[in-house]
């Protein structure tokens, strides 16, 4: 039915009558339409590599991502070779020269086929030079130079394919090059598993997995355009595939121009990448999906500028000027419309759509403040793309050219080169600089910042938020005062960083080195992970809700006073007087080498744990020792609701328990027991039991022996 009513429409141009706004209307989404699904399937099958190969990690990603603007570049010329016949196909079509629309098909396929071999033969041989030029570390370049050579390897079928389907839809059949790229997409998550996982070829895998499903859906759509196409189809005409003077010469009057414009606008990318390589291979890679993330907004804009090269095409072809400056307007406005609308989306969901595509945390995070970022721009984007289609159809391609070239390369990239060394990819991401003084990035938000350092100073971002930091070196005192949500990874804090987290909200701290004192103060929402403290004094004083894993602490006199709320897992610590006046404390697999520990507390539980160091536990309420061995003199003292399951005791854990109420069980001997003032013991055996005149009341204690 649809496609009746397509045909339909288009005689009307083809017929020269007219059509009122409504038929315009309803052929452009008749066009659109499937032009729009045929995109969505080119762009979930470019989701489909990079999530993939996403998955494996941040180089593997950035191995894709650092080539990612070169097989843009590569591509863009086969398919301006492919427009350049395909409008030809158009106006033919749409003065009912049907006859001159098999003849351009004939030379388009072969001509596409021969210079796409020439390019691709190019890119097969610079293969293993491109990651280097393009800045790749050691990392990721041979992993970019496998997948950059097998793209290379299959452009000019995958060419072939295109220029099929292209001429397709200049024959005004949108519907069977849509369904072909979405059996092209099913194909290649299927080729893609079964390279990338089950034969585990990774990187190189998933460029495989995609050129074999080009292949398959080349020789389908060459079937279909040479035998069963209404316009187009040769079966029983006879026709030759060398290329002529005549239809050469048109078509490169259309190509020659696209290929300048490829070169303006994906050679702009590619410097682009220059610019971020440096960067490192966060950067490459939160770049790189940041731009895949994005293409599902291009959509729309895209499957309408195809539609409009179509309309406009095929309007002048019959001509009738004013009916194709209406279908232009209609595109345009259409296409704006749609991407608007699907940019408010992309900029609500942005970390759902890049956690899609990877699984490292900083990727994430960058690559989402990127799209929010392009978020505002797509609505000018819209109306770029499909005006550019339209001056296709109209075979006039050198004007938007020209716009296209003092917008990319001397706004885009000048900004680029002035901005990226200052602020980064995204517009406050800092990269590779150093700051000293005092508040040199006071007040900012939403930072980025990797390989910086901080030279001697004060507060250098105090009162900010949303700040990841990677790779940085901290020298000033108080960088972090009065923050709200940051992340720290792989940094270095310098004894000259001495109170450095103080006053802050929601820190997230992993795989970094603390050489200061005094860290940690009237904070909430802690986490710590794999961190050294090699200055551990004064840390961590009135926090809230701390959770610590594989942490070690030296020199920690003090360590967590004041704090609640507490959850600590393998920690190393050698320091006095710790976890003094701490509630709701909950310790597991530690070794706790302090004396005067757990005085003041409330609510403390450890378990499985080394605690080495005398008086332990003095004036405490409610302490719970669980497995756990325990050293120094006079342990476990002045305590209310004290319990012991399964403990054992060091020879020099004498006078333990004096004036505490206790319920213990405890694994071998006790030293001495001095004065329990209530509860039960049961031990092995008691070196001395001391039940003197000062026992404080009630005194009825039941000391056991198994």
């Amino acid at each position: 039915m649809a496609s009746g009513q397509k045909d339909f429409l288009l005689s009307l141009i083809r017929d020269g009558k007219e059509m009122t706004f409504g038929q315009q209307l309803k052929l452009t989404m008749l066009l659109a339409v499937p032009a729009i699904l045929a995109q969505f399937s080119s762009v979930l099958m470019l989701y489909i590599d990079t999530a993939m190969v996403g998955h494996l990690g941040a180089n593997p990603s950035a191995s894709i991502g650092l080539v990612t603007t070169s097989t843009w570049i590569l591509g863009g010329f086969t398919m301006a070779i492919a427009s350049g016949f395909a409008v030809q196909v158009a106006h033919m079509c749409g003065a009912k020269n049907f006859e001159g629309a098999r003849r351009v098909l004939r030379q388009g396929l072969s001509s596409i086929f021969i210079l796409s071999l020439v390019f691709g033969l190019v890119g097969v041989a610079i293969s293993p030079f491109l990651p280097a030029w393009l800045g790749g570390g050691e990392a990721i370049n041979a992993d970019a130079s496998a997948y950059f050579r097998i793209y290379a390897a299959f452009v000019p079928i995958g060419a072939v394919g295109y220029g099929a389907n292209a001429m397709l839809q200049g024959s005004g059949n949108m519907k069977v090059p849509s369904i072909l790229y979405v059996s092209m997409c099913s194909l290649d998550v299927v080729l893609n598993y079964l390279f990338i996982y089950l034969m585990e070829m990774g990187v190189a895998g998933a460029a495989l997995g995609t050129g074999l499903a080009e292949t398959l859906t080349t020789i389908v759509s060459l079937w279909f355009v040479l035998r069963r196409s209404t316009e187009l189809k040769i079966v029983g005409e006879r026709g030759s595939f060398v290329p002529t003077k005549t239809v050469l010469v048109n078509a490169f009057g259309i190509t020659g121009p696209m290929w300048l414009q490829n070169l303006i606008m994906r050679g702009a990318h590619v410097a682009s990448t220059l610019i971020v390589a440096p960067l490192g291979p966060i950067a490459i890679a939160a770049n790189a999906f940041a731009i895949t993330a994005e293409s599902f907004c291009y959509m729309p804009g895209y499957g309408l500028q195809e539609a409009a090269t179509t309309l406009v095409g095929q309007s002048l072809g019959a001509s009738r000027k004013h009916i194709a400056r209406r279908f232009a307007r209609i595109t345009i406005w259409m296409a704006a419309a749609i991407m608007t609308f699907m940019a408010v989306l992309m900029f609500i969901f942005a970390q759902e759509l890049m956690t899609l595509l990877s699984n490292d945390p900083d990727v994430i995070a960058l690559g989402a403040k990127v799209l929010r970022i392009e978020a505002f721009a797509e609505t000018f984007y819209a109306v770029s793309i499909v005006a550019y289609g339209a001056c296709v159809g109209a075979g006039d391609t050198l004007i938007p050219t020209a716009l296209n070239f003092a917008s990319m390369w001397v706004v885009r990239i000048g900004l680029a080169l002035y901005l990226t060394p200052r602020y980064g990819l995204v517009g406050y991401w800092i990269i590779n600089q150093e700051f000293g003084g005092e508040r040199p990035l006071y007040c900012q938000h939403d930072l980025y910042l990797e390989g910086v350092t901080i030279h001697a100073g004060e507060s250098a971002l105090k009162e900010t938020s949303g700040i990841t930091a990677v790779r940085c070196t901290f020298e000033g005192k108080y960088p972090f005062w009065i923050c709200d949500g940051f992340t720290i990874r792989d940094c270095l804090f310098t004894e000259g960083a001495r109170a450095a987290l103080w006053y802050s909200r929601n820190l997230d701290m992993q795989d970094t080195r603390i050489e200061a004192p005094k860290m940690f103060r009237e904070m909430d929402g802690i986490v710590l992970r794999h961190v050294q403290l090699s200055n551990a004094q004064e840390t961590l004083w009135s926090c809230r809700n701390v959770d610590i894993e594989d942490v070690s602490a030296d020199h920690g006199d003090y360590f967590l006073m004041h704090s609640s709320d507490i959850k600590v897992r393998n920690l190393r610590l050698n320091g006095n007087y710790s976890f003094q006046w701490c509630r709701n404390v909950e310790i597991h697999d530690s070794i706790l080498n302090t004396k005067d520990a757990f005085w003041e507390t409330d609510n403390a539980t450890v378990y499985d744990s080394e605690i080495n160091g005398e008086y332990l536990g003095w004036h405490s309420r409610n302490l719970k020792l669980v497995r756990c061995h325990i050293t120094g003199t006079q342990p476990l003292c002045y305590i209310d609701g004290l319990i012991l399951e399964d403990c054992t005791f060091g020879a020099d854990a004498d006078r333990a328990f004096e004036y505490s109420s206790v319920h213990a069980t405890v694994n071998g001997t006790i030293t001495s027991v001095k004065n329990p003032r209530t509860g039960s013991i049961l031990a092995d055996g008691y070196g001395e039991i001391i039940l003197d005149e000062n026992c404080k009341a009630p005194g009825d204690c039941d000391i056991l022996t198994r």
